[in-house]
């Protein structure tokens, strides 16, 4: 009996040993992105940053069709990009909370390039709903500022009103993408300014 006490402790205790751990790393891992993120001091630096994530995301993208085509759905070459891509992903997202809470959303008069709707994409492709919420604002900025335009703040919400209630938003007749973004937000009981 002591015996077996004595192994159920020393497991309990290498478990939580293990997953205190796990939670440090995942907690340096967000402060290495903050530091990464931080020492981007010049345009030229913020748009590879940005640049990078955004090509790599398109790379992967575009390959999944390809690797699935050739290999065949849930081969192992596609089960391995499938998950590169999720944690390409998580990072890509990590890296872009980064990136808004220290410069904001980036200017794409600024950057000009692509590479300034790289956020916007990494957030867009989150299934997260409360983080979706959350850096909404930012995103809504950009629209504002014209950072990026009204069919990806539309195609977000839409996303968004899909992941809250398992549907896709039915607008019926012909509508203007104000009139559908407008629907989204009052749908979604987002109020902005």
């Amino acid at each position: 009996m002591k015996y077996t006490s004595c192994i159920f402790y020393l497991c309990l205790c290498i478990f939580f040993t293990t997953a205190c751990n796990e939670q440090k790393s995942s907690t340096n891992t967000q402060v290495d992105y903050q530091a990464l993120v931080k020492s981007l001091e010049t345009q030229e630096q913020k748009l590879a940053f940005l640049q990078g994530m955004y090509d790599t995301d398109e790379r992967l993208r575009r390959e999944l069709p390809k690797i699935i085509q050739s290999h065949g759905y849930k081969s192992e070459e596609h089960n391995k990009i499938e998950q590169e891509l999720k944690e390409f992903t998580e990072q890509s997202i990590e890296k872009s909370i980064a990136y808004l809470q220290v410069w904001g959303f980036p200017d794409k008069q600024t950057l000009r390039s692509n590479s300034a709707e790289t956020p916007f994409h990494m957030l867009h492709h989150s299934d997260d709903i409360q983080l979706k919420r959350e850096y909404f604002p930012f995103l809504w900025q950009a629209f504002k500022d014209r950072d990026i335009p009204g069919s990806a703040i539309a195609k977000y919400l839409n996303k968004l009103y899909k992941l809250e209630t398992g549907e896709s938003m039915v607008i019926k007749g012909g509508y203007t993408e104000v009139f559908e973004v407008d629907t989204l937000l009052r749908s979604l009981n987002i109020y902005v300014n």
